[in-house]
């Protein structure tokens, strides 16, 4: 009866023992001898740089970017349950190394690049504008069996929000015009308080896509009597609603006769940039973009 009961004890524990296997989720690679390779490069295109009298599309090496490789245990154990997580880091020319333990029996590894954000380059008219953005690219199943070496490259990482159309047919027109407010001493006050700024006044324009943060960058200056002009090309995905306009103008050395035919010194400039909002009337032929008369004070030297 006693021999019977540690048989049954015994049954007991060995039963338990096979049922914890089953929810093991941890394994000890130290006596898996062989190894295989993965490596390869990360790269991602950058937008636009300039290069002469054009740009170029640039692609870029992902430095220190975490690459990361998952294997799943039950293809070393089918009693395994859980996941492997190998590691490594890209170096300045956006190499890694990944070594996954394995045998003879071949194991599907998965890997992937982590997101990363990096400064991105749109073209703006005859600039670039710099921008951040978030890149990343899907996992890819590399099979591999012990002594293996293999070449996984990420080329051309993509943004995760949407690339921008590279043609720009909407055609938007913006005009204008800067005036000067006149102080109260000027000789020609009594006439009117504001008056054209003058010609080369210079500006830059920047309309900026606030849907995805996209922006396009002109250097501008006055024409005749203040005038300001400015034929525009977006983007095709662009719409007009989504886009915000911001006009700085910088400060403009002049001078002034005073009531005393007097010589005034100084110099033009806006307290604030002057903001508007396009409207779909905008590209209608002979509409265009008015963003009235923004005005400029006139500070002593």
């Amino acid at each position: 009866m006693y021999k019977m009961k540690r048989i049954v004890i015994m049954a007991m524990a060995l039963a338990a023992l096979a049922s914890c296997s089953k929810e093991q989720s941890e394994l000890n690679f130290s006596g898996i001898e062989g190894k295989a390779t993965i490596t390869g490069q990360v790269t991602y295109n950058d937008g636009h740089r300039k290069d002469g009298e054009g740009f170029v599309s640039s692609t870029k090496p992902a430095a220190n970017i975490p690459v990361i490789a998952k294997v799943d245990y039950d293809q070393y154990s089918g009693a395994a349950v859980g996941t492997k997580i190998i590691e490594a880091t890209t170096d300045a020319e956006g190499k890694y190394t990944l070594t996954i333990p394995c045998g003879q029996k071949a194991v599907n590894v998965n890997v992937q690049p982590r997101g990363f954000t990096a400064p991105y380059y749109i073209l703006s008219g005859s600039n670039t504008s710099e921008t951040k953005a978030f890149f990343e690219d899907a996992e890819k199943t590399v099979s591999v069996v012990m002594g293996d070496t293999k070449v996984e490259n990420f080329f051309n990482v993509t943004k995760k929000s949407e690339e921008p159309v590279i043609s720009r047919n909407i055609d938007i027109f913006i005009k204008g015009d800067l005036i000067f407010n006149r102080q109260p001493d000027h000789k020609e006050y009594g006439s009117s308080t504001t008056q054209d700024a003058d010609a080369g006044v210079k500006m830059i324009l920047t309309l900026t896509n606030t849907d995805t943060g996209e922006e396009l960058v002109y250097n501008l200056a006055t024409g005749s009597n203040g005038t300001i002009s400015l034929n525009a090309k977006l983007f095709d995905s662009w719409k007009l609603t989504d886009v915000g306009g911001k006009l700085e103008v910088l400060p403009y050395v002049t001078s002034y006769k005073n009531t005393s035919d007097e010589t005034i010194n100084g110099y033009y400039e806006m307290a604030s940039p002057h903001t508007f909002t396009l409207t779909p009337a905008a590209t209608i032929n002979g509409v265009g973009q008015n963003i009235g008369k923004p005005a400029m004070d006139f500070n002593k030297i």
